[in-house]
């Protein structure tokens, strides 16, 4: 196997763990909510903090630029790397918690990426694969 294929399967085994990862918290949640069911309803704050942690563990273990790009797709539209890093912190990436350094190492390496594009000006990012459904 060569560096290529290496490197792909690390990728993809990593994001597979990352998956299982959080099925088994909606798993735990659904559990929660299941032991409620037919008799008294948790409470709406009970239920949003169950979500919550569930939503803010969710780019945990994972690389910024994967989870920028999570975010990306779901935002469906291009991002101020401001936000962009906002919104990968609030979702739980763990690696880098100083937001300063964190926007640093997300917008060198979304430059250096093939997978998103830098507007001319300002540092707003999109998708490359966006352009190309123009």
């Amino acid at each position: 196997m060569d560096k290529m294929d290496s490197y792909a399967l690390a990728q993809a085994t990593a994001e597979r763990n990352e998956l299982l990862n959080r099925v088994e918290k909606l798993n735990t949640v659904i559990e929660y909510l299941q032991k409620f069911g037919g008799r008294a309803k948790p409470a709406a704050s009970t239920l949003a903090s169950a979500l919550e942690v569930a939503a803010s563990e969710r780019f945990k273990g994972i690389s910024a630029v994967k989870a920028a790009e999570v975010v990306l797709r779901e935002n469906g539209k291009p991002m101020h790397i401001k936000e962009l890093t906002n919104a990968v912190l609030a979702g739980g990436y763990d690696r880098q918690r100083d937001f300063k350094k964190l926007r640093l190492a997300l917008y060198t390496n979304l430059v250096r990426s093939e997978r998103f594009l830098k507007a001319p000006e300002g540092a707003v990012f999109a998708l490359t694969e966006w352009a190309s459904q123009k």
